[in-house]
């Protein structure tokens, strides 16, 4: 199957993207606009961390080498640290939701520890689920996935570090 760009799909996308504008002028649909590289901020530090967009994830996942399952009051929970590019280190202790098996592309599957964290991208702060692996092979400290980006967010692919994180504090 071949696709051709005509005058006429080029006209339909331009108004569909003016459609989008106008109501998110309005208030009607108002979606923030990010690109495929932000920062982001754990509200529980307070700590910013470069993440990568990524809309083929179900959900998030955070850089740690280390981590260790903790029993409080009969209770299973994840202790284990975080350290963003300028060298500040938090150690995070939360509530343990499960193991996830992760597929990954011709690489045997991962089996990580899940647990919810408070995100903030530009104004949007949502708890969400983010899985634990050590990421540190990789550029960028964070991956933010789908079940964060569902209803608040539109991403761009050309688009890179277009807003700062504002959440206000709780």
């Amino acid at each position: 199957m071949t696709v051709t760009w005509t005058k006429k799909s080029t006209l339909a996308a331009t108004l569909v993207a003016m459609m989008i504008l106008i109501f998110s002028s309005s208030g009607a649909f108002a979606k923030q606009l990010i690109g495929w590289l932000e920062k982001v901020t754990l509200v529980d530090p307070g700590m910013v961390l470069h993440a990568k967009i990524d809309t083929g994830a179900d959900h998030s996942s955070l850089n740690t080498s280390d981590y260790k399952i903790i029993n409080i009051d009969g209770v299973k929970w994840i202790q284990f640290s975080v350290q963003n590019r300028d060298g500040d280190t938090a150690v995070l202790k939360t509530p343990l939701l499960r193991f996830s098996k992760i597929k990954r592309k011709n690489t045997p599957s991962q089996k990580r520890p899940v647990t919810n964290l408070g995100i903030c991208i530009g104004s949007i702060y949502k708890v969400v689920e983010v899985n634990l692996v050590d990421r540190s092979n990789y550029k960028y400290q964070m991956l933010i996935g789908r079940s964060f980006l569902n209803g608040n967010l539109v991403v761009d692919s050309s688009l890179e570090y277009t807003i700062s994180p504002s959440c206000k504090p709780e």
